[in-house]
């Protein structure tokens, strides 16, 4: 049996990207016929003796179980994630980056989400002789669900739970500066909608302080994928200024539902909407990403723009199918 282990959090059993990847390798595996099973860290000895290989979420939150499976000789791929590459692993001589190595030498065979990944990986271990899996995510999305025609409302979607690595109060501040510009002007009614928990008490509390501050701000707080997916297909904009990986599947959800996006200009949005792309704006810059919704909003042909650009995706018509030939190559070379 392959185990699929991901990282627990300080909320029980919460819905992260780390669940949703887990989740969906589990379910692609056992449709290739591949005995698999999900389990978070803490649960993972309770099913070691069944485990013959296993595949880990996350270098520095699962290094306690990449060091279990290195004794017990378990061969494992290990999944890196965007804090793994983009800030852990820069912080030499840290305990997290110390972490995240031990976890990436032990591992059989690595897995990143997008190509940047693993030229970045490359700079910093550039001797590694593990092999390195691109794998993007895929949606069950079957079909292009067609965008509501809001006329001159304005429906701006974040997906995402807050947190510092994602931005979310960049994105917050930068629809309320475009809000007081545009909303009422022409007749223009412009929301933003925030989908996601918060998982860090005081960053959480400092982004609800500055949305709640404007009333066309809401938080949802959890939605399942169902729901999620429902809102996007009724929204106009999906705006993403993670400033790091994080992001990678609702990306892809966007572009699967064929909604417009919004995203900061690092290096995995380059990779999933290419680097041309009309709705990237400076990463961190709240002014660069003000002007570039506030010119969304106001003119229809960059809407259209921006909505036909994504057809030109390199991830356009990248299938489930495509992930799970992807994954079964993985699985073979740990089994």
């Amino acid at each position: 049996m392959i185990s699929v282990i991901i990282p627990s959090t300080p909320i029980e059993k919460i819905i992260t990207g780390n669940y949703k990847t887990g989740n969906r390798y589990v379910k692609i595996l056992r449709r290739l016929g591949i005995n698999s099973h999900l389990s978070f860290d803490y649960e993972f000895e309770q099913s070691i003796n069944k485990t013959k290989s296993a595949i880990l979420l996350h270098a520095k939150k699962n290094y306690k179980t990449a060091i279990i499976c290195q004794k017990r000789l378990i061969p494992y791929a290990l999944v890196l994630t965007g804090t793994d590459i983009y800030s852990d692993l820069t912080k030499k001589n840290s305990s997290s980056y110390e972490k995240c190595i031990k976890s990436i030498l032990g591992a059989k065979a690595i897995v990143v989400l997008q190509p940047d990944a693993k030229k970045k990986l490359l700079d910093i271990i550039p001797n590694l002789r593990i092999k390195i899996h691109v794998i993007f995510q895929s949606t069950n999305i079957s079909e292009q669900s067609k965008i509501k025609n809001n006329g001159r409302e304005v429906s701006i979607l974040m997906v995402g739970n807050i947190r510092r690595e994602k931005d979310t109060l960049l994105g917050i501040n930068g629809f309320i500066e475009v809000y007081s510009a545009c909303n009422g002007v022409n007749g223009y009614q412009i929301e933003l909608t925030h989908i996601g928990l918060g998982l860090v008490n005081d960053y959480t509390k400092i982004v609800k302080k500055h949305g709640e501050s404007n009333r066309n701000v809401s938080f949802l707080g959890f939605k399942d994928n169902s729901e999620v997916h429902r809102i996007m297909s009724v929204s106009d904009l999906l705006l993403n200024p993670s400033t790091v990986e994080g992001g990678c599947l609702v990306i892809k959800e966007a572009i699967d539902l064929n909604l417009p996006i919004l995203a900061s200009d690092i290096a995995c949005h380059k990779e999933m909407l290419g680097s041309k792309y009309p709705g990237l704006f400076i990463a961190k810059n709240c002014n660069s990403l003000s002007k570039k919704l506030k010119t969304f909003i106001l003119d229809h042909k960059v809407r259209k723009l921006w909505k036909k650009s994504l057809l030109d995706s390199p991830l356009a018509f990248y299938k489930e199918k495509d992930e799970a030939k992807l994954l079964a190559e993985l699985a073979k070379s740990i089994l």
